[in-house]
């Protein structure tokens, strides 16, 4: 069960954000992915992982992560 203390009422109802870690793994050259998703102000979900591929631009990587996030809000 979520329970909110009704003090960020006036934030934005539902918000999310993506960024990555270009390369950050110096062995495996995997860039670190993540988003978070709030509601209300409140933390709802949250994730950090490793890309599966390695890739070989951060436009590439960043639009990898999106993708994750956004099939993630649905």
């Amino acid at each position: 069960m979520i329970e909110f203390s009704g003090q960020n009422i006036g934030s934005q109802a539902f918000a999310g954000a993506s960024d990555i870690a270009f390369r950050d793994d110096l062995i495996s050259r995997r860039s670190t992915e993540g988003y978070l998703f709030t509601l209300f102000g409140e933390v709802i979900d949250w994730r950090s992982t490793k890309q599966i591929l390695v890739i070989k631009s951060s436009i590439e990587a960043e639009l990898i992560a999106l993708s994750h996030a956004g099939t993630e809000s649905i």
